[in-house]
């Protein structure tokens, strides 16, 4: 349900039990056992019977969240536990290989796991550490655990659901199917213009092109890196890979 039509319904259910709302109302603490707010008509004094407060953190201050009212509590002598960062992600010192490829990645379908419990969701890599709603599910854990320990370890199952002898037998299939064919790219000069067309190397015995045109026979390497060498007959377009 999206925000708009949740707080229609949320209202009108209010409304049906009676519930008063006091809009522009901006609490200011306490008059002997009074609240006193601050309205757009001045100050106002009112009484209740019981008082839940429901003020939100420091992390909005343009929506009003600021945390001034830990000076109204404090002159209650009201203890409040320090803020704490919540809901957030983690700075996480990638290499700059690790970084510079997958910066930004989402990544789905996994389940992790902390001292919070087991959750699976999503999350996304940052350039600076990771953060999405299944961190956010661990960060009180993670936080924790950095704070008393100075370390914290999130657990991540990339495939959740299959066991360990299931996940085997999956990459032990993968890796009987057909070998990477490895590809070129031939590039044939016509009219002055150049064009590229990624072209899949035949399988076996491989010809490999020396700079004077002459055809070497070989065997096909073993590596799947591949190099291209280019004929200078490009009217005939012979490609061949090495």
């Amino acid at each position: 349900m999206k925000a708009s039509p949740l707080l229609r319904n949320w209202l009108g259910r209010l409304n049906d039990l009676n519930v008063t709302l006091k809009t522009r109302h901006r609490w200011a603490g306490f008059d002997g056992n009074d609240l006193v707010f601050n309205t757009p008509d001045g100050k106002v004094n009112a009484q209740h019977d019981g008082t839940i407060l429901a003020l939100g953190g420091t992390s909005w201050p343009r929506l009003g969240g600021n945390g001034d009212w830990i000076e109204f509590l404090d002159q209650q002598n009201i203890g409040i536990a320090p803020f704490q960062p919540a809901n957030c992600g983690f700075v996480v010192k990638w290499s700059d290989h690790f970084r510079d490829k997958f910066a930004g990645t989402p990544i789905k379908s996994v389940s992790a796991t902390s001292g919070f419990g087991t959750q699976q969701g999503e999350f996304v890599i940052s350039e600076t550490g990771v953060e999405g709603s299944l961190i956010y599910h661990h960060s009180t854990a993670l936080r924790d655990a950095l704070t008393n320990t100075g370390k914290a370890e999130l657990l991540l199952d990339l495939v959740p659901g299959q066991s360990l002898e299931k996940l085997t037998a999956r990459l032990e299939k993968q890796n009987q199917a057909k070998p990477l064919q490895p590809f070129a790219q031939r590039r044939e000069t016509h009219r002055g213009q150049s064009r590229t067309h990624p072209r899949t190397a035949a399988s076996g015995q491989q010809t490999h092109t020396s700079r004077t045109g002459a055809i070497d026979q070989g065997p096909a390497p073993t590596h799947h890196r591949a190099t291209t060498y280019y004929s200078r007959d490009f009217q005939r377009g012979r490609r061949v890979m090495g």
